[in-house]
């Protein structure tokens, strides 16, 4: 069940009757706000969800401010939490502050000069919204890749069960070596005859090479410990055999201590499980969720980008084109103004076009 997606704008204003001024007015225009008293409820919120921030400049300061950068620092990787910043008049129109600039290039941060039209608040906010929107389904996605890993192991691990269940019997031997009974699967594992093998060095010799000794401690180890009628499997691990045409196939092996033999002897049995084919579908499995991933943090990396690299000097373009509408900066004549309309538009345009990749 994938997590609720909050749509809800927190306001910290501190000063003043800004904040619940700007609650009215979102309130009116349908944008749901929470207004926080303190950085602290802020800092409540955005842990329990929002879809924006509108903040004044006036809270990020000394300690609030570094609270607040230190919980945008460890969001989530498919998370930028859109953040709208309320500077003080004529701001803009001068140098920045330093530390203003700092905050916006550490987060995705909107800087609106005050006073700030309804109109341009509402429609800054409304697209933090979508942009919050596209974060979460980035979420959602990452959540059902994971799902899915998890259902991947878990077949895997099912797969292997159902494979080591039904153990394919090789031998039964005498705790001296000497081989009392050899089945079939001996020459369908190696492809030499069963009538060559008289004692299970032989056996581990042909089956393991080089690894003879290594692989008869294992069927060995600890079983002496044991009552004489004890019946206790010992595991020595998936092998790799090559048999006598050159083949490889991968084998699951087990040593079961089955009891005495009348004069005393230990009798065991040795028994295997055919596993080429499961390594081959786990290979293979993994393979693909590898590439899975690669494609995934390909997509987070792109859409990264996408969200902060390009919105924010839009935004700030958008920003820009209303403060040269207002006259901030001087008479706007009627030419000037239909070529703001235009980059005002194409402005429109391109936001529309990253929110909808």
């Amino acid at each position: 069940m994938m997590e609720s997606r909050p749509q809800t704008v927190a306001i910290l204003t501190p000063s003043g009757n800004d904040g619940p001024l700007a609650v009215r007015m979102l309130n009116r225009v349908g944008i749901e706000t929470t207004l926080c008293r303190s950085m602290r409820e802020t800092l409540q919120c955005i842990a329990d969800g929002v879809g924006a921030l509108l903040i004044a400049e006036e809270a990020l300061v000394g300690r609030a401010r570094s609270e607040l950068e230190a919980v945008l620092d460890d969001q989530p990787a498919w998370s930028d939490l859109p953040t709208i910043a309320l500077l003080s008049e004529d701001e803009l129109s001068n140098a920045i502050a330093p530390w203003v600039a700092q905050f916006a290039a550490r987060a995705n941060v909107t800087l609106l000069e005050r006073p700030v039209r309804l109109a341009t608040l509402a429609t800054t906010l409304r697209s933090a919204l979508r942009a919050r929107e596209r974060q979460y389904d980035v979420r959602d996605s990452i959540a059902e890749r994971a799902a899915a890993a998890d259902e991947l192991r878990e077949s895997e691990g099912r797969l292997r069960a159902a494979v080591l269940a039904a153990p394919y019997p090789l031998m039964l031997h005498a705790e001296d070596g000497t081989i009392l009974q050899l089945s079939r699967a001996w020459s369908e594992l190696s492809g030499y005859p069963a009538t060559e093998l008289t004692t299970t060095q032989e056996w581990t010799a042909r089956a393991y090479g080089d690894a003879a000794a290594e692989a008869d401690a294992l069927v060995r180890r600890d079983l002496d410990e044991h009552e004489p009628d004890a019946v206790v499997p010992t595991r020595f691990g998936e092998r790799t055999i090559r048999a006598r045409d050159g083949s490889l196939r991968d084998w699951d092996f087990q040593s079961v201590l089955l009891g005495r033999l009348p004069d005393g002897r230990k009798l065991r049995l040795v028994a295997a499980n055919d596993v080429t084919e499961f390594r081959r579908l786990l290979a293979s499995e993994r393979s693909a969720r590898e590439e899975a991933e690669k494609a995934n943090r390909a997509k987070m990396d792109f859409l990264a980008v996408m969200s902060h690299e390009l919105r924010t000097p839009l935004n700030a373009i958008g920003g820009y084109t209303q403060l040269l509408e207002l006259g901030i900066h001087g008479p706007v004549t009627e030419q000037q103004r239909k070529a703001l309309t235009r980059i005002k538009s194409s402005e429109a345009h391109l936001l529309g076009l990253i929110e909808d990749v």
